[in-house]
């Protein structure tokens, strides 16, 4: 299909054209549509099928403008900044009718189920018809009824009714995600967003359609009825499942994170994340497996203990190893923790304890794809490497941390973090030769339930700090909610070790921004850097292996239309 000029009035002149959008003079980039930049500098052009990382549809016309010169109103979505051009949007009355037309047309056939439908309160239907109609209802008719709650596939169900065919959706498999597993089809007041017989949409990005949906038509399988969103406060921070560390933002109420939705980072993620992602904030709640409260292991089991029992047997266990020489405790880290947590465990090991042997462990390698997963499964394993690299500290890694312990030549072992590649009979059989085992884990697991002293130590969301993803770029870790049942953060309870043995007077990590200068004091590729100059987006560090850009863009250019 051939694409439509998007000629609007003005003069071509390559390079930043200026324009006028509703008096206010406007520098564009060279090629951008009215609406791109109207949305740079912070102004809205109402639209629903328009969506910055997709083809242009140009088919709901709520984003028409009017400009001078040119008799009909223009799709601002589609017609391209020209210098000299001066548009009208809200200063233009044409304009206006035009979108009080476009809702009364979209709202003819809709449903009025505000009350029960998940997207109340981030609906742009609701919003728009606020700002630009208003003016109730003049179908006397009855309403076309379609399917409500069908099941696309395991993360998505479809409310037919609500739909108001932007296709986006359907553009998102089809240039994103390159399956095309969601179709449009009827014509006219029955047409319908929906899959092929026999075809689920369960591509592992579905979750996304979810996300640019404008209206209430899709839903989540994990998010609905289950909070409204106006009750959710929001965080931003970062997906833990794997090491592309995608910008996400996390809705929480009460302690309860109820949803993790993708935040725009070109660098990283653009506007996109999966759905294995998505749901890693169930591990955090799982109260089979979250651990609480400290244990210690009594006549063979594991019992709960107060936080006073535990630092005794922290301090008769490590009094040991404090000024010893004999290189037998082994310090392993796991790549789920923050660089800052890698860095007070360090301080520890260096200046309290004596550890010679050292190891970054982490959970096993998944199926990467060509998206955003990549093979690691760790958040931070280049943070952790360039942690011990500043302190000029070997990883021995997790098979030769198994042979020195089988060895003999580690008899006692601190995990911070309980994750290990593999955990077989081999592993375990190792752990059984220790003389003492002391982790620090926010879950159980096979590890965990094998150690002589348990501290519970906060997850991810549970504290701040930073990250260092798989392509070199450093980004901040914040805290959504406070400590589940007084949970120790990772510098918490590297403090809480150093005054069980007897240094809390001159210990100096208490935050995690006293750790990050820490580590500044060490690390040259920080040298220029401070927490708040990281930013929302994260800055490269130039330590990647890999290249920042992330191939999410559909085939065809930013600016082609969709067939």
């Amino acid at each position: 299909m051939a694409l439509r000029s998007g000629w609007s009035r003005g003069t071509f002149r390559p390079g930043m054209p200026k324009f006028t959008l509703d008096g206010r003079e406007i520098v564009a980039k060279d090629g951008q549509t009215i609406i791109e930049a109207a949305t740079a500098v912070g102004v809205e052009i109402p639209h629903y099928c328009w969506h910055p990382k997709l083809s242009i549809a140009a088919n709901c016309r709520m984003c028409l403008v009017e400009v001078e010169g040119i008799k009909k109103l223009q799709p601002a979505c589609e017609a391209r900044v020209r210098e000299g051009m001066v548009v009208r949007s809200e200063q233009s009355k044409q304009v206006l009718e035009a979108r009080e037309s476009v809702m009364e047309f979209l709202l003819i056939n809709h449903p009025i189920d505000c009350p029960i439908c998940d997207q109340a309160g981030e609906c742009k239907l609701q919003n728009y018809y606020m700002a630009h109609d208003g003016s109730g209802t003049r179908f006397d008719e009855v309403k076309v009824v379609k399917d409500k709650a069908a099941v696309l596939g395991p993360m998505v169900m479809l409310d037919e009714e609500r739909c108001v065919n932007c296709t986006r959706c359907v553009r998102f498999m089809d240039e994103v995600a390159k399956t095309h597993q969601l179709g449009q089809f009827d014509r006219g007041d029955r047409a319908v967003i929906g899959i092929f017989p026999g075809q689920p949409l369960d591509h592992p990005y579905a979750g996304n359609t979810v996300d640019i949906c404008p209206v209430g038509a899709l839903t989540s399988t994990d998010f609905r009825f289950k909070m409204r969103p106006w009750f959710a406060k929001k965080t931003e921070t970062l997906c833990a499942g794997c090491a592309r560390g995608c910008n996400v933002t996390m809705d929480h109420n009460s302690g309860q994170i109820v949803r993790i939705k993708p935040r725009d980072n070109d660098a990283v993620n653009e506007s996109w994340m999966c759905d294995d992602g998505r749901l890693t904030y169930h591990r955090v709640h799982d109260v089979d497996s979250m651990i609480t409260e400290p244990f210690l292991r009594k006549d063979g089991k594991l019992k709960r203990v107060g936080w006073d029992e535990a630092r005794r047997r922290l301090q008769e266990v490590l009094a040991a190893y404090v000024g010893a020489s004999d290189g037998k405790l082994g310090l392993a880290l796991s790549s789920q923790i923050t660089n800052e947590g890698g860095v007070a465990f360090i301080e520890l090991a260096e200046q309290i304890l004596q550890v010679d042997n050292y190891a970054i462990l982490g959970r096993p390698d998944w199926k990467g794809d060509e998206l955003l997963k990549v093979d690691d499964q760790n958040p931070n394993r280049a943070g952790l490497e360039l942690v011990l690299e500043a302190y000029s500290i070997y990883d021995e890694g997790a098979e030769a941390l198994r042979k020195g312990i089988l060895g003999g030549s580690v008899s006692s072992l601190i995990m911070v973090g309980s994750d290990y590649p593999s955990p077989n009979e081999e592993w375990a059989e190792a752990l059984s030769k220790l003389q003492h085992l002391v982790v620090f884990a926010s879950n159980w697991d096979d590890t965990s339930r094998k150690a002589e002293i348990v501290i519970p130590m906060a997850s991810h969301v549970e504290q701040d700090g930073t990250f260092l993803n798989h392509t070199g770029r450093l980004q901040r870790v914040n805290e959504v909610i406070e400590p589940i049942s007084g949970r120790k953060r990772a510098v918490e309870a590297a403090a809480f070790t150093a005054a069980a043995l007897g240094a809390a007077k001159d210990w100096r990590i208490h935050t995690w921004r006293d750790a990050f200068f820490e580590l500044k004091k060490r690390a040259i590729e920080l040298k220029d850097l401070t927490p708040d100059a990281i930013g929302r987006l994260g800055v490269p560090l130039g330590v990647g292996v890999a290249d920042e850009s992330v191939p999410l863009r559909p085939s065809n250019s930013p600016g082609a239309r969709a067939p």
